[in-house]
């Protein structure tokens, strides 16, 4: 089952990595770090894209052989390590940017207030934080997000979030919402900033 679930979040994550790596510009990063990374389908693209960028894909321990195998055939291996760990214990420092791609939706607020405390602490003063997320947009007007917002809810107890909400979650743990960038698929990412 596990695998099955690695499979599919990581075709999805193939599907919209282009439209991060187009909308978001990482040639500053000297290191990121991707929280909750599964395979490293996002980072091996961000780092294909940016050349001079570095990455730490930090998951749970298990998913080190199937990371490495997908960081290690992107040629990769020099510009990428592997950190084991939960999202709820010490997350790795030294980032110029971290990343909690689809990870937030899968948690009720204390949960994911709980990993937002954990990126601040891990987070340098100049740091960025990039939460790549569904925002559902204000009104009635129908949207995907409204669907996950669901089907979060039902599967996991988690659910998408509307920016104004996730400016107040971020100002919790000593962030704050610098900006929402629209990708052009049906994910935002919002850029937050240490308070």
């Amino acid at each position: 089952m596990n695998a099955l679930f690695n499979e599919s979040v990581a075709e999805v994550t193939r599907m919209d990595s282009a439209a991060v790596t187009e909308s978001y510009d990482f040639s500053d990063a000297r290191r990121v770090v991707d929280l909750a990374g599964g395979d490293g389908t996002l980072l091996t693209a961000v780092l294909e894209t940016f050349p001079s960028t570095a990455g730490v894909l930090f998951d749970q321990p298990h998913m080190a052989p199937v990371a490495r195998q997908q960081i290690d055939a992107a040629g990769l291996r020099e510009r990428c390590e592997f950190a084991g760990g939960d999202l709820f214990g010490p997350l790795p420092q030294g980032g110029d940017v971290h990343l909690l791609n689809w990870v937030l939706h899968d948690w009720p607020e204390p949960d994911a207030i709980a990993v937002l405390r954990g990126c601040r602490r891990a987070m340098a003063p100049d740091s960025k934080l990039l939460i790549i997320e569904h925002l559902i947009p204000p009104g009635n007007t129908p949207h995907p997000s409204k669907v996950y917002d669901v089907v979060m809810l039902v599967l996991l107890g988690g659910r998408e979030r509307t920016r104004k909400e996730y400016g107040k979650m971020l100002t919790e743990p000593g962030l704050t919402l610098h900006r929402v960038i629209d990708t052009g698929s049906a994910l935002n990412i919002i850029e937050a900033r240490p308070a």
